[in-house]
């Protein structure tokens, strides 16, 4: 019997072999949908424009505003990453390439860390299965975009994951460097996004559960400096206290529009339902989507992986819960109900760096689910053969949706040509038809202090309810002249109205022009159009000199 065992025993050198060959075609597929200089998200430019302003030497500001008030925002880890790779190539937008570059590479990581918490921390999960899952999350499309775009979600993802490798470490040996590792991580993953407090949440808790409470309330007082060290920085909001409301919120970030919308909107009880209803279908939605990546989204191979995931892994994490929760089912819980009343639906990307723990919860809970289900029609060995088929299918499906995704994204790519045609006939328009001081009033406004080298300013919106949850897909706008004054006042002469982009949040814009363009005075006055695009001037206006530190 020991020799069979040995026999069968899969060799080390083909798990390596195996392993190595996966990670190396989801770089080579991550490397692909590597866009060309100049393709830029409105996240992506925000980060890049406090990496630029850092990389100067001008500090943690918001350069691409007028008087380059402090970054509020988001937390600095991902521009201060971004401002180092922009020293070392400071020639923009050809820097793009390695900072995108960089990104696979921590999303590489990602996968990594993923692998040895899968293989140390889930009971009844074989090395295979859990390279099964690394498959099913690294070659799905939305990870192979998001591993290329400047944004914070896979350097989060690679702190929590991190977060909780090493916490799994300190519990397993008690050793002070693990336990500092840990908080270091957590550290790193709050200083990325501050939803990175449900880490710290989900640590003390668990720390609680062990009954050691000497390390819960050290973790406790670490996450607490880093709470109160943001919240101290954020308390800069007054360098806006000048700007609009409907300027204000977009800049001050989620929690001050909550905080805002608390206050302010009528009736907000009665809005919690709609509200979770649809931020539920949102999170069960994300993980049949690859809404990143438009060419393969309606092709059901890609979702097909994914639709299991709400029947398999929710009873399974639950089952945990009650007998004996580990680390990462107490993170999902917390995270997961964090996400759930958050009221702006942005599920996906919140919960992007658990896919592989609650893939793992289908693989282990697959079989157990099964004899559940029928334990009286099928026999033990029946139930272990559909458990193998169910995971076999679902590696082989993300492995068709890989090979779907690169296949297509070609043709995706000439699709969207003409869009970035536009976009940079737009930044040549606000250049060439704009003096050197001028401030734009438009939908992208850090693009076009990249592109264009012109200040710009965004509409933000009050109430996301109507936008998000409501039947009413726009909103009205009735301080359309009170904002036009305002422009005047700050000489912010110019404002862009581009056709590009569809969803609620843009259409949001294109409400706001159309009550601008109901003003009688001051009018507006085109200077330049192209087919989806115009740019338009406030008249009468008059710009401003720009302060010392602008030019």
């Amino acid at each position: 019997m020991k020799f069979l065992a040995q026999r069968h025993a899969t060799p080390s050198w083909v798990l390596t072999a195996f392993t190595g060959g996966l990670f190396l075609v989801i770089l080579v597929c991550a490397a692909a949908r590597i866009d060309p200089p100049g393709g830029l998200g409105y996240d992506e430019a925000t980060y890049l424009v406090t990496a630029k302003a850092l990389a100067s030497g001008r500090g943690y500001v918001q350069e691409s505003l007028p008087g380059s008030p402090p970054h509020i925002k988001y937390p600095p880890l991902v521009p201060v990453v971004l401002a180092m790779m922009w020293r070392l190539v400071p020639a923009f937008p050809e820097n793009l390439l390695v900072m995108r570059a960089l990104m696979i590479l921590v999303g590489a990581l990602f996968l990594w860390f993923s692998l040895s918490y899968l293989s140390r921390a889930m009971p009844g999960l074989g090395r295979f299965e859990a390279l099964g899952i690394i498959a099913l999350v690294g070659l799905h499309p939305s990870f192979l975009s998001a591993t290329t775009v400047l944004e914070s979600d896979v350097v989060y993802a690679l702190c929590a994951i991190a977060t909780l490798l090493c916490y799994d470490k300190f519990l397993a040996s008690s050793r002070r460097r693990h336990f500092g590792l840990t908080l270091a991580w957590a550290t790193l993953a709050f200083l990325t996004r501050t939803m990175g407090v449900t880490l710290f949440v989900a640590l003390a808790a668990h720390l609680a559960w062990q009954r050691r409470f000497r390390h819960a309330w050290v973790l406790v007082g670490v996450g607490l400096a880093n709470v109160i060290w943001w919240q101290g920085w954020t308390s800069a909001a007054a360098a806006y206290a000048h700007y609009p409301l409907e300027i204000r919120l977009q800049y001050e970030g989620y929690l001050a529009a909550t905080v805002h919308l608390l206050h302010t909107t009528p009736n907000v009880l009665a809005k919690v339902l709609p509200m979770l209803v649809t931020n539920l279908a949102v999170i069960l939605s994300g993980w049949f989507s690859s809404w990143i990546l438009h060419p393969v989204q309606d092709h059901l191979l890609c979702d097909l992986p994914f639709l299991v995931v709400p029947v398999i892994a929710v009873p399974t994490l639950i089952q945990r819960l009650v007998q004996r929760p580990a680390i990462h089912d107490v993170y999902c819980l917390v995270l997961g109900l964090v996400v759930l009343v958050w009221p702006w639906p942005q599920g996906n990307r919140f919960l992007f760096g658990i896919r592989p723990l609650l893939l793992a919860y289908c693989f282990v809970g697959a079989r157990p689910l099964l004899a559940i289900l029928f334990r009286k029609r099928w026999s033990e060995a029946l139930v272990q053969r559909v458990s193998r088929l169910i995971k076999t299918v679902m590696v082989s499906a993300a492995l068709g949706c890989s090979a779907v995704s690169v296949a297509a994204y070609p043709a995706w790519s000439r699709r969207m040509e003409p869009v970035g045609q536009e976009l940079h006939w737009l930044f040549r328009a606000i250049a060439s038809n704009t003096p050197p001081n001028a401030i734009v009033v438009g939908w992208f406004d850090p693009v076009y202090y990249l592109f264009a080298n012109r200040k710009a300013i965004r509409l933000s919106y009050s109430d996301p309810f109507p936008i998000f949850y409501g039947r009413k897909a726009r909103p009205e706008f009735p301080h359309a002249q009170q904002l036009l004054a305002w422009f005047q006042q700050i000489g912010a002469c110019y404002v862009v109205r581009e056709n590009l982009f569809r969803g609620p949040e843009a259409d949001s814009y294109r409400a706001f022009f159309e009550a601008l363009q109901r003003v009688d005075s001051p009018s507006l006055q085109l200077v330049d159009s192209s087919r989806r695009a115009r740019v338009y001037r406030i008249s009468p206006c008059v710009e401003q000199a720009l302060p010392a530190e602008d030019n």
